[in-house]
């Protein structure tokens, strides 16, 4: 990364918003769904669009978690006191932890049901065995809590995004994309 733009670069930008993306939309779905009629085919469909856009949002996790190994986080503003720092670095692992306790536990937990995953209409994951309704039921209360603790943390960190452009400290920056600044030529002086 270049200290100099103290962003990052484009491909880890558009992976962060593409899984912010993703996880609102699971999120909602999944709170939807849960009113839904059992056994209908309108909550079939919610739920296996809820375990697509969750599987999408687990790779998109991974693939995020290598970016971000990759392209050492941007500093912060030097002018933020120290524990706002530490409370970043320890937000932003908490909310990875919980990005990973979500998705794996929604994934694994749907293999111990007799359901499977129906990914967008285009093919199917089957279970991997047969049905386990202990491991279900356990699988499904981590699911519910990291996806519950996510989203107070999730708004905990755009309260802080905005505080931070209310006071112009330029944090948002850092996740928005860049735009190579044309070179000036000697003669254009």
């Amino acid at each position: 990364m270049n200290s100099m733009n103290k962003t990052y670069p484009n491909p880890f930008v558009a992976s962060h918003w593409l899984l912010a993306l993703l996880v609102i939309a699971a999120a909602a779905l999944g709170w939807y769904m849960v009113d839904i009629p059992q056994r209908t085919p309108e909550r079939a469909y919610f739920f296996n669009l809820h375990k697509s856009f969750g599987l999408l949002a687990l790779i998109m996790i991974l693939l995020l978690t290598m970016l971000r190994r990759r392209f050492s986080p941007s500093p912060l503003p030097a002018t933020l006191p120290p524990w706002q720092h530490r409370a970043a670095t320890w937000g932003h692992l908490a909310m990875y932890l919980l990005l990973l306790g979500s998705a794996l536990s929604g994934y694994v937990g749907t293999n111990f049901s007799r359901w499977g995953i129906d990914f967008f209409g285009l093919f199917s994951l089957p279970s991997w065995g047969p049905e386990n309704r202990e491991a279900y039921q356990f699988l499904k209360i981590v699911h519910v809590w990291t996806t519950n603790l996510l989203a107070a943390l999730v708004a905990l960190h755009v309260a802080a995004v905005i505080k931070h452009a209310v006071h112009g400290e330029g944090v948002l920056r850092r996740m928005w994309f860049r735009h190579p600044v044309p070179e000036r030529s000697a003669d254009a002086e």
